[in-house]
């Protein structure tokens, strides 16, 4: 599956990252993460979840198609990252 049709016809590309907390405010443990190519109606195409469950907070196709992530650790002790992910959504 080619993300280019989806981008070329309005779609999108998000993450979402499911957290161990009580409320919308407090962070918690990260306990999924997931990328989702959306079409241009809000309709989720495909989606799937990222390997080790990173907390996503950014994310960037660069004019290959590689897809850029920076993740938040939540503590001060651990450095953010930037990941290169080759992501192909699976038919």
């Amino acid at each position: 599956m080619s993300l280019t049709p989806f981008f070329a016809e309005g779609g999108w590309l998000l993450s979402a990252v499911a957290e161990d907390t009580t409320n919308a405010y407090d962070d918690g443990r990260c306990l999924g993460s997931i990328l989702a190519v959306c079409g241009h109606d809000g309709a989720v195409a495909r989606s799937e979840r990222l390997e080790g469950d990173p907390k996503v907070e950014g994310i960037a196709m660069d004019e290959s198609g590689v897809l850029w992530l920076t993740t938040d650790a939540d503590d001060a002790r651990v450095a953010s990252e930037l990941r290169c992910v080759r992501w192909q959504p699976r038919d």
